[in-house]
């Protein structure tokens, strides 16, 4: 995958968590300044960049982001039990 076309991908990630934030449940308020206190945390990783380069922070960062939506299946089957696979089928 390109440069190019992860950026697009990460772009339209941070866009849809970003602006469906007032769907979340609870206040408003809080999902907003988590969302900002997530979005400093990504300003400062990105001054990693400059020490380390593009290439190993991408490769960790693109393998987590892959890790969660993994885990984010396991819970959800987890968490739901029966009823969730066999609304699956």
């Amino acid at each position: 995958m390109k440069w190019f076309d992860s950026r697009i991908v990460i772009s339209l990630g941070y866009y849809g968590l970003s602006l469906s934030s007032d769907q979340l449940p609870g206040s408003l308020y809080v999902n907003t300044a988590l969302s900002a206190a997530a979005e400093m945390l990504g300003y400062m990783l990105c001054f990693v960049c400059f020490l380390a380069g593009r290439k190993w922070p991408h490769v960790i960062s693109m393998s987590a982001g892959g890790m969660a939506c993994i885990l984010s299946v396991i819970v959800y089957f987890y968490v739901h039990g029966e009823r969730a696979y066999t609304r699956c089928r």
